[in-house]
């Protein structure tokens, strides 16, 4: 029987447009819903639950890449939910 490497995977964004907004899930309670709707919502790759927004005109991309491959990213944002690290470039 042969050994099978098990690899697990990262995730990192590249986003070409408006550098999304880095604010706490609390600030977003203050913003109406009018508001809210003209935004795209990223999404974590691991859980899919909300990550962060951007705004409509934004283009954004998901790449995976394996564990023990580095990719160096402009800044790492944190899940709420799974606490899992997805990277984030901006182009």
């Amino acid at each position: 029987m042969t050994d099978v490497l098990s690899e697990t995977v990262k995730y990192f964004y590249v986003i070409h447009g408006t550098i999304p907004e880095l604010m706490p899930r609390v600030a977003y309670r203050r913003v109406g819903r009018e508001v809210q709707y003209e935004r795209k919502i990223i999404k974590c790759p691991h859980c899919s639950k909300r990550l962060t927004d951007t705004s409509l005109q934004t283009r954004v991309e998901l790449y995976k890449h394996p564990e023990r491959v580095r990719v160096n990213c402009q800044f790492y944002m944190r899940c709420f939910h799974c606490r899992n690290e997805v990277g984030i470039n901006v182009a």
